[in-house]
């Protein structure tokens, strides 16, 4: 077990901003989790910081499954 390098202000800083910020979300979600990889003191930023990959991810997919869907079901008009 390592000691983790980063404290909590910034922890709760990448939390935050994996929350607000869509796409940018993923990358804080990463580098927390890559941060707190091997460590035991912050175990629930880990399992926050998944959870909110796995959201980001489920955002982005429905957001191109509504993309698909629209240009798909609207009909084109010619004249």
């Amino acid at each position: 077990m390592k000691k983790t390098t980063i404290g909590i202000g910034q922890i709760i800083l990448f939390l935050i901003l994996s929350f607000i910020i869509p796409v940018i979300g993923i990358l804080f979600s990463i580098l927390l989790i890559k941060d707190l990889k091997g460590t035991e003191e912050f175990g629930w930023a880990k399992a926050l910081a998944i959870v909110t990959l796995i959201l980001q991810l489920l955002s982005i997919v429905f957001m191109l499954v509504g993309l698909l869907t629209f240009y798909l079901a609207t009909p084109v008009k010619r004249n």
